[in-house]
């Protein structure tokens, strides 16, 4: 898996390529198993699937510092 910089990097790069898909149609839907879904839609959600990931990492980090700085607290930093 990328990293930082490189994961955006990657990210872009695969936008782009979604972005040069001449003459695609991002209205066409389709059913699945969960239920009908437009091309549209699952590049839409395709993009938020990786900033859940990002939000899970970031609250993750966010728990582990607070944890190395006890007996101090953070609470001055604000809330999460």
């Amino acid at each position: 898996m990328a990293k930082g910089s490189e994961f955006q990097t990657e990210q872009e790069k695969s936008l782009r390529w979604f972005g040069s898909l001449a003459g695609m149609d991002w209205n066409v839907i389709v059913e699945a198993p969960f239920g009908k879904i437009s091309a549209g839609d699952l590049l839409a959600s395709w993009v938020m699937h990786d900033n859940l990931h990002i939000s899970v990492l970031i609250e993750l980090q966010c728990f582990l510092l607070v944890k190395k700085s006890e007996p101090f607290n953070t609470q001055y930093a604000g809330e999460w």
